[in-house]
């Protein structure tokens, strides 16, 4: 095929003398593309959002990440769903975007109730009833589901979600007693997954002696893989 030469497809025509150069290439996700849609909004956040910059362009390409998010959340697609809930709980620090709390956790607890799992670990930060805490927003989760939607990404090899265990059986949170020794069995898992914090916390068992015997060497060996993030 030769460079420039009209392509007859089912979705676009690409020209070479189309006056944008990139609106041939982004014509096509204007419809019923919504993983094309979601990719190019990603594309774009990963490189606005740590960006500071309130320049009127600045602001144009954040509001144009926003439109190709929320059209594929439009069309059902679960992860751009619940990026759209990080965007309106102000998650990528967007200049000029307008924050909506109740519509952020909307977003974000359906796409937990459809399995995804990061949208789960977030939901599962939340106080529960459970906590006895009332519920700081619109939608409620019970204890249980927040411990099945830890054990189902732990089981996965999710680190934080393999954390979270450790601390509900290390303070007997979520309806569970406590049980040092299932705590530090989760917490070794996220540990020898590179989580500090629960190598910090395999270490202190160890110096204690709880739910293991005590063993200074093995204390001071996740000591230094904590300090020096191992």
């Amino acid at each position: 095929m030769i460079m420039g030469q009209s392509t007859p497809t089912k979705t676009a025509t690409f020209r070479r003398t189309s006056p944008n150069p990139c609106s041939g290439y982004l014509r096509p996700l204007t419809k019923d593309f919504a993983d094309a849609q979601y990719a190019v909004a990603i594309t774009m956040i990963s490189h606005l959002a740590d960006d500071k910059d309130d320049s009127e362009l600045e602001v144009m390409l954040k509001s144009t990440a926003f439109q190709w998010l929320n059209m594929a959340a439009l069309q059902d697609h679960v992860a751009a769903q619940f990026c759209l809930g990080l965007y309106h709980m102000g998650g990528f620090n967007l200049v000029g975007f307008p924050q909506d709390t109740d519509k952020a956790i909307q977003l974000i607890f359906k796409t937990a109730q459809l399995g995804l799992i990061p949208a789960q670990l977030l939901v599962a930060s939340f106080p529960t009833k459970a906590d006895d805490f009332d519920f700081p927003f619109s939608v409620p989760v019970t204890a249980s589901t927040v411990v099945k939607w830890l054990s189902d990404a732990a089981i996965e090899g999710w680190m934080t979600a393999e954390f979270s265990l450790g601390e509900m059986y290390d303070k007997g949170t979520l309806g569970a007693s406590e049980c040092p020794i299932k705590a530090l069995g989760w917490y070794l898992k996220a540990a020898e997954h590179g989580c500090a914090e629960a190598q910090s916390k395999v270490a202190q068992f160890y110096e204690e002696g709880r739910g293991v015997l005590a063993n200074r060497d093995k204390a001071i060996e996740w000591y230094r893989k904590a300090a020096k993030g191992e």
